[in-house]
Order: C-alpha cells, then structure tokens, then sequence
C-alpha cells in the first residue's frame, strides 16, 4: 500500500498518523474513529480502516512483509502465470485507465489496445473510450445479439428440420458420436438446417464442486477451438443455435460470449442470442428456441406445461432444452418439444436422481395451402 510521503505543509504522513494515535490511545486502546477525524483534519480522506492499515504498514514491519508478500503473489499471477490477453481480460473486469493497466500488466498501451482488439474477435466485448483526459477500458459482459429472430422461410408445403440440444462439448460425458451420427441421418433424410437449444459447451461452474472432474476441455479458448473444429459439419447444412446456462458461465468467468466467438470460426455455425430466439420457418409458422435457467426436473411433460402456461410470447412450435428430457405434447396450440441431449449422465445427475435422454428430433411440418400447419410428425432419434 502507498503512502503518500509528504503532506503540503512538508510534514511526513507517517509522523502525522504517529502523532495521530499517541494523541488519541483510551486505556491503552486506540480510537481509530478519532484517528481518522485526525487525518480528514489534516487534509487526508479515507475510512478509518484505511488509516488503520496504513499505520499498521507504517509502523508494524510483520504486516507490511505481509502485504507486500500478497501483492507480489497476485502481481505474479498477472505477469507470470498466464498469457497476454487472459491477463488484460481478468484485470479489466472493473473499468480501469488504460495507462494503469499498462503499468500493472507491463504492457505498452498500443499493445493493450491490439490485445483488446483481438480478444473481441474471439468473443469478448472490451470497450475502450475516452473520459476526460484519460483513456479508459473494460471489459463488459454480453449476452444477446441483435431481436433474437431469424427469417428460413420456405416455400414448399413440407418442412423439414432438426432439433438438437444440451452438447455439453467438452465434458467427459459428452456423447459427440451421437451427435455426428444424427446429423449424418437426419441429412440422410433431408434436413438441411439444425436448431439447437442451448448448452453447447460444458462451461465451467466455479461454485459447484467437482464440475471440473467432469470435464477434460477446460475454460474459454480450449473450448471454442475444441468446438469450431470437432461439431458436426456437412456442406449445405446449417446450425442455428442459442446459448444455455452452461455456456453462460463464461460470462460470469470472464466476460467472454462463447456463442459469438463460435460464430465467427464457423460460418455453418449462426448464433441467435442467449435464452431464446424465434425461428420463422415460413410466412406463418414460427419455432421458438428456449433454454430456462430454472433447476432440472425429474418429470417429464409438467414442466413444458408450466412454461407454456406462463408464457407471454407465443409460436406454433416451441423447442424446450435444458432439461434432458424427451416429449411431446400439443398444448393450448403450441407444439412443444422437451429436448433430449448429447450427454449421458453425469455423476451429478447420477447423484440427483437425473436421467439424461441421448438423441434428437426430426421435425416433419405440412401445410395446407394458407401456410397453416396440418400435420406435424416428431421422429425422436435415440441413439445411446
């Protein structure tokens, strides 16, 4: 901690804060409310624990070892432990000058800039802007892109797509031959666009122990890459897909939007927004794509009941992920779609009395000639 050296009558702060206490000890106690009464007098701002651990760095050598031990640590971490833009990332989680940021992280401030530049193209959302005289930068968290909704109108009287949710990539559990499976066979059948419900990648949740066991792709980048090069691609197929929980972690890890980033290293790969996105599959038939943030269900269809019963937007179609559950019902005129997954079950799904299903669904959607649904055929593809 700094100490300002002198005050602008030349006296040291240190012999004020000295005088400070002698003056005000009570019974062999200090009174740290009148010490900083002392320093605000003085001309000095700051709490009384701010003038507590000053005199304590001032005049107590075992805690100034102490402090200066721990900033060493965490500036180590900043400059040794890991790589450039990881480093900027971390720091800037909290607004900061961009000429303190160099100072700290021992980078020009032309290098910060091009770090943040290249960091955004992989997902994250680092602003930088001038405030009075100072240049500033943070690294803000995003979530949604653009209204959420996306025009695939078709022309023909049969429709016939794939929903596919809840990949997990990256953990242990995933169940990736599945997944190149379904899409090689719902290609078969002639689908050539897919909508997933989010969930993705596994992320990675700090608070609950033991997640990380579960995986063996860890944290922001390893999981983009692993992701850009190992999901399924077929020519002439698309993947239309929403964020979930999982993948929400980022957010809160780092700041970073795992779905941007996958955009941009896949073009087959569209990202529709976190949550929820509305597809328009034709002039009159829209499928809403969701993932609840709410606790996982050992029922099947009540839940797909309750969202539908609280829901103030409506479609024709709505596909539920999250759950790894597998359903379907017609209900208040809505054809709602519980989604499977590609993961088995995890030990804390084992732990909680979760089945997860493994599979997909083929959507087959006939319409009369006004573009209304006569018929729609769910055909579940269970694969383990």
């Amino acid at each position: 901690m700094n100490i300002p050296n002198n005050d602008n009558r030349g006296n040291s702060v240190k012999e004020l804060l000295d005088q400070a206490v002698c003056n005000k000890r009570h019974n062999g106690r200090v009174s740290w409310v009148q010490v900083q009464e002392h320093m605000q007098d003085k001309g000095y701002d700051g709490t009384k624990e701010k003038w507590r651990t000053m005199w304590r760095v001032a005049n107590e050598p075992k805690t100034k070892r102490a402090l200066t031990r721990g900033t060493k640590k965490r500036d180590d971490m900043r400059v040794n432990r890991f790589e450039d833009e990881e480093r900027l990332v971390a720091f800037v989680k909290t607004k900061k000058r961009v000429s303190y940021a160099s100072e700290i992280l021992g980078m020009s401030e032309n290098d910060i800039l091009a770090i943040s530049f290249r960091a955004n193209l992989r997902g994250y959302n680092i602003k930088v802007w001038q405030e009075n005289e100072h240049m500033m930068i943070h690294n803000l968290p995003i979530l949604e892109t653009g209204e959420n909704t996306i025009k695939r109108l078709q022309t023909t009287n049969t429709i016939q797509v794939a929903i596919v949710s809840d990949t997990h990539m990256g953990s242990k559990f995933e169940a990736l031959d599945a997944l190149k499976t379904f899409y090689e066979y719902a290609y078969s059948k002639g689908v050539r666009d897919f909508y997933h419900c989010g969930d993705i990648s596994d992320g990675y949740y700090k608070t609950r122990d033991g997640s990380i066991f579960e995986q063996y792709v860890f944290g922001f980048d390893d999981q983009v890459d692993y992701i850009t090069r190992e999901y399924p691609k077929i020519d002439d197929c698309y993947t239309y897909f929403i964020t979930g929980n999982h993948d929400a972690s980022h957010i809160a890890n780092g700041g970073a939007n795992i779905g941007i980033a996958i955009s941009r290293g896949r073009n087959d790969m569209i990202y529709l927004g976190h949550n929820y996105a509305k597809v328009w599959l034709s002039e009159g038939v829209d499928l809403d794509l969701m993932h609840p943030n709410d606790g996982a269900t050992t029922t099947i269809s009540y839940k797909a009941q309750a969202i539908i019963d609280k829901r103030t937007k409506k479609s024709k179609i709505l596909a539920i992920g999250h759950y790894h559950k597998m359903a379907y019902l017609y209900y208040k005129k809505t054809h709602t779609l519980m989604c499977p997954s590609f993961q088995n079950q995890t030990p804390f799904m084992e732990g909680h009395n979760l089945v997860s299903y493994v599979g997909g669904y083929i959507l087959t959607i006939q319409l009369n000639d006004n573009g209304d649904i006569i018929s729609l055929t769910p055909e579940f593809v269970e694969l383990e």
